[in-house]
């Protein structure tokens, strides 16, 4: 795959938009044409590609809706700060919960709107711009390091 087609499979943005131009190709093909620069790609499929990436950078993005900026987030699953690694979200430990309104969009915003933001931009952005303007560094930083958590928008 060029790289114009795997900045679509990199943003949400970008999944919608092959979505809405109609690319309807199994998880394993997928994964061939991001793996593979070789793995011939049917010449339809390579005129929704085509169509996908133009309708990103020519459409831009809604902005972020206020109930996201101006939200309270519970964050469930495996969290860490320093040594202290707990699940969030069980009968033993409530989940994290952030105020948004505390924190700084600015620039998961501009991402959003250049259709860049990235699962691991948004992380990043996320702990640093708004859980650490709501509680704090924490005692080494905040780590979300289990294979799956859930973050509840209220």
């Amino acid at each position: 795959m060029t790289s114009c087609e795997s900045q679509l499979t990199g943003t949400q943005r970008g999944y919608q938009a092959l979505d809405e131009a109609g690319l309807d190709v199994t998880v394993k093909t997928l994964l061939n044409w991001l793996s593979d620069p070789e793995y011939n790609i049917r010449r339809s499929y390579r005129d929704v590609i085509h169509t996908a990436y133009e309708n990103v950078a020519v459409v831009p993005a809604e902005p972020l809706p206020d109930t996201i900026k101006r939200g309270d987030f519970e964050i469930s699953g495996w969290v860490t700060t320093g040594t202290d690694r707990r699940q969030r979200g069980t009968p033993d430990a409530a989940p994290l919960r952030i105020d948004g309104r505390r924190g700084h969009w600015d620039e998961i915003e501009d991402l959003w709107t250049a259709g860049e933001l990235t699962d691991d931009k948004f992380e990043d952005h996320s702990i640093d711009d708004v859980i650490v303007e709501d509680i704090g560094e924490g005692s080494d930083g905040w780590t979300f390091d289990g294979s799956r958590y859930s973050v509840e928008v209220r």
